[in-house]
């Protein structure tokens, strides 16, 4: 109601000052943007803005603080209900507010016990030290910090009053002790105490078993987060130390060695055969030479495997294609070799003679050529 009567004041001034500018020889500053139109829209919207005002529904929490505050003198009882039944549907950052009018009214009333709790819940509360933070902010402070230190500080003067006691978990002690007003065990200060709690003083039987699940529920967070950061940190770990150990202690390999199974088909001039075989690809670490002919530039043995026959078969690719008749020389034993209609970039050379698990030198003739056309180490599977 009183937001409407403001508005309507407003308007009615803002209808006298249009007439005033219409009708009245008043001469107004350039400076100042008046007009009788703009008194005029001032006196139309004045009167509306207050009853919207008016019409609109007021919280129901602060309903309850204005008729409490209206009864702190008349009626105090009332008033402490009012602010009960406010503090049921305040919002959260409403309340420290709520709470610290209650405690005041409390220590009015001689109510020590109910003010104690209410100055405990302040102390908590979010918005609590408003002013102060405020003033903070102002100075670049944190203001969080400082709602934090006033808060400690508060609870440390209730304790050292008698008005309430600190309750925590001494790991010393092993078990729940009443903390002194630094908020220490009085047998272990130099130890701080965990799942610190600050009740009433005939509360105290009731939380004692309340910190220790607090503590125990803490102790197992903490645990599990430090069994989550250990298997972050030490699964890779483990992964590198194990890779590292197999690398140093497995027996060297001699090539790149991949297992393939292939069917080989080898000529020979009296009959065609087909033989199956597997083959295990190898990749030399020796660099081949070329010594003569340019159709093995960028040759490389392809396949190194063992026929059912017993006899070793060598496969050398030539990717410019080769022609004529060749044999080989693998470890001073002489390999026949042939080339398949099907594939006339290969050379594919058998024999006998050469132990399997070595490394051996092989070299590549063109016939009636004393000199190798290629030469490479190759490894016996």
């Amino acid at each position: 109601m009183g937001n409407l009567i403001v508005g309507i004041l407003g308007g009615v001034m803002a209808g006298a000052g249009a007439w005033l500018l219409s009708e009245a020889p008043i001469e107004v500053p350039e400076c100042m943007p008046v007009s009788p139109a703009a008194c005029i829209f001032a006196a139309v919207a004045s009167p509306i803005a207050g009853l919207v005002s008016a019409l609109r529904k007021t919280p129901l929490y602060k309903r309850y603080t204005t008729r409490a505050r209206r009864h702190i003198e008349l009626d105090p009882e009332q008033a402490v209900a009012d602010f009960s039944q406010a503090l049921e549907t305040a919002p959260e950052k409403e309340r420290a507010g709520l709470l610290k009018e209650r405690a005041a009214l409390y220590e009015k009333l001689g109510l020590e016990e109910e003010a104690t709790r209410d100055r405990l819940d302040y102390t908590s509360a979010e918005g609590a030290y408003e002013t102060g933070r405020g003033i903070t902010q102002l100075f670049g402070g944190d203001t969080d910090v400082y709602a934090s230190d006033r808060g400690k500080e508060d609870r440390k003067e209730l304790v050292a009053a008698g008005r309430a006691k600190a309750l925590g978990y001494c790991s010393k002690c092993g078990g729940v002790v009443e903390l002194n007003p630094d908020i220490r065990c009085p047998d272990h200060t130099s130890t701080k105490p965990k799942a610190v709690r600050f009740v009433l003083p005939d509360e105290v039987e009731a939380a004692i078993p309340e910190v220790l699940s607090e503590y125990t529920k803490e102790r197992r967070t903490k645990r599990n987060v430090l069994i989550v950061v250990g298997i972050v940190i030490g699964f890779p770990l483990l992964c590198c130390i194990a890779s590292s150990a197999f690398n140093r202690f497995a027996p060297p390999m001699p090539g790149a060695t991949g297992t393939a199974t292939q069917v080989a088909t080898v000529a020979s001039p009296s009959s065609t055969r087909q033989t199956s075989t597997t083959l295990e690809p190898t990749v030399s670490p020796a660099t081949p030479t070329i010594i003569h002919g340019s159709d093995f530039n960028g040759a490389n043995v392809m396949n190194v495997g063992w026929l059912e026959s017993g006899s070793l078969l060598v496969t050398l690719k030539v990717p410019n294609g080769v022609e004529g008749n060749y044999r080989a020389i693998v470890d001073a034993n002489e390999f026949t070799c042939e080339i398949l209609e099907d594939y006339p970039d290969r050379l594919y050379c058998h024999g006998t003679g050469v132990k399997a698990g070595t490394q051996v030198d092989a070299s590549w003739y063109l016939e009636g050529v004393e000199l190798p056309v290629y030469e490479t180490e190759i490894t016996i599977p």
